[in-house]
């Protein structure tokens, strides 16, 4: 028997503000706003290196 964890599947929604981003992940209705900074970005996508992701959507706001 292996000793994997199985993880669901998450979907990953970004909508791409000037000032912020705000994440969402789907199915567990986390949701994040974040600066929209190259440092605050790095440190999230860490975050996410955390879930099995099966796709991210990026839309711009405005």
């Amino acid at each position: 028997m292996n000793n994997t964890e199985i993880q669901t599947p998450v979907n990953v929604g970004v909508d791409v503000g000037k000032a912020n981003l705000d994440i969402a992940l789907h199915p567990s209705g986390q949701f994040y706003t974040i600066p929209n900074t190259e440092a605050h970005i790095r440190r999230f996508v860490r975050i996410l290196k955390n879930y099995s992701i099966e796709r991210i959507v990026v839309e711009a706001s405005g």
